[in-house]
């Protein structure tokens, strides 16, 4: 993206980044006071149902991972035929896991549900079967989606995904207002909502993939198996995936247990959990341009501008939490409301909020410090402080506090901020040796 006057090009490509990211919190914070009026149980269930979607679309970061540190690797390396390559056979694979976990879940979708939401009403169930067998139906459009949209932002090219992304966005307000204000007042409406949206911004994804110039793309040569590429793939992306899954699903059981502890506990957890992803807005921004400036740089063998550049950009996002975790302390009354009509809910998410700000120091330098590693080839050692914090740790915490201590949605938010810390630690070991800078990939 050229901006004038912007000669700076981690700059040039943060700016999309940042106004992406800023726009769709926003609109999903919306999209989700839209669903809090659905019922008192809507915005717990479809939490842990996209929580469900998160934990699958998480076992295929193989693909993105993979893909995305080879691209920027490959195009800082000036080979263009390999990245279109690596882009071709990351498609195939994509469509192909896609339709089959679908299917999957579509067949599985009642017992799915009991396991994970064991000590849910009747009614409750109800919603999230219904919920989750339209959603299940985007998965195909979102895994492809989400592969085109990396690649995009691994070549560089972060201005495409932000138009993708916030027309996607505009779309999903513009189908949420006409199907759950006019046809379909209920979570139906809300999961066709989601459907419709990912099939409109695979199609702009696919559009705008296929007239970039940093890949050549041929589409039959999508179609024939490269079993080399996959293998480079998959060396980068399943450790990734490895990690991505089992993160997801310490969210998954955690969200059970916030379920467990009754209706009440799971709207004041969800809805302080939907108002810190307003203060976390950083993390998907700086995760963003730390993988693709550091894949290019290293791609280009400029090591020790690559480490430079990651401490500076791990210190803009923390002060960039401290600002908005700041703003949203002052702000958390007037903002609770929109998410609950229970004064009771609102005061107990409003006094949670303070537990979830614990978290975005570390969440944020996590996600600027492990998507440098991960550039780097440095994907097992990520894999293996992640698996620590979440399953030996944040669970075990998660249930020490919520069901011995009573601690409620705050327990939640304790836990893992205590794992996000120690895992921190652990990671900025790894970043201060800079091995990973060597790694061949």
């Amino acid at each position: 993206m050229k901006v004038p006057h912007i000669k700076n090009p981690t700059l040039q490509f943060a700016l999309p980044v940042i106004f992406e990211t800023v726009a769709s919190t926003l609109i999903n914070l919306i999209f989700s006071s839209l669903i809090g009026g659905i019922s008192g149980s809507s915005l717990t269930v479809i939490s842990q149902s996209n929580t469900i979607i998160s934990l699958i679309t998480a076992s295929l970061t193989m693909l993105t991972t993979g893909s995305s540190v080879l691209c920027a690797r490959l195009l800082g390396a000036h080979d263009q035929r390999e990245a279109s390559r690596v882009a071709e056979q990351t498609l195939l694979l994509s469509g192909v896991f896609s339709i089959v976990i679908m299917i999957l879940c579509l067949i599985f979708t009642v017992p799915l549900l009991s396991l994970l939401m064991p000590n849910a009403e009747p009614a409750v169930l109800a919603e999230g079967v219904v919920y989750f067998r339209v959603l299940i139906l985007s998965l195909p459009f979102l895994m492809l989606t989400s592969v085109l949209v990396s690649m995009q932002r691994a070549s560089g090219d972060s201005r495409t995904a932000m138009l993708i992304n916030v027309i996607t966005g505009i779309l999903q307000l513009g189908f949420a207002f006409l199907f759950l204000r006019v046809f379909m007042p209920g979570v139906a409406g809300a999961g066709l909502t989601n459907l419709l949206c990912r099939i409109c911004s695979m199609m702009l994804a696919i559009w705008a993939v296929l007239r970039s110039h940093r890949f050549a793309l041929k589409l039959r040569r999508i179609f024939i198996p490269h079993f080399p590429t996959f293998k480079r793939i998959f060396h980068i992306g399943l450790p990734a995936s490895f990690e991505a899954v089992f993160v997801q699903a310490g969210y998954l059981i955690a969200g059970s247990m916030v379920i467990g502890l009754g209706t009440f506990e799971a709207a004041a957890y969800n809805v302080a959990n939907t108002l810190y992803s307003f203060a976390g807005l950083p993390q998907t921004i700086f995760s963003a341009i730390t993988l693709a400036t550091t894949g290019h740089l290293l791609g280009a063998k400029e090591y020790a501008k690559a480490h430079r550049n990651g401490w500076k950009l791990w210190g803009m996002a923390v002060m960039s939490v401290l600002i908005l975790g700041g703003i949203l302390i002052a702000l958390r009354s007037r903002l609770t409301p929109l998410y609950s009509d229970a004064p009771a809910v609102q005061a107990a998410a409003a006094s949670a909020i303070f537990f979830a700000l614990l978290m975005v120091i570390p969440g944020v330098s996590l996600n600027t410090l492990i998507p440098q590693l991960q550039a780097g080839g440095a994907v097992k050692i990520v894999m293996i402080i992640t698996l620590f914090g979440v399953w030996i740790i944040r669970l075990p915490l998660t249930y020490l506090f919520c069901y011995h201590w009573t601690l409620g949605a705050k327990g939640v938010f304790l836990a893992n901020a205590i794992s996000m810390y120690v895992r921190l630690l652990c990671t900025t070991i790894c970043f201060v040796r800079g091995k990973y800078l060597y790694m061949r990939v």
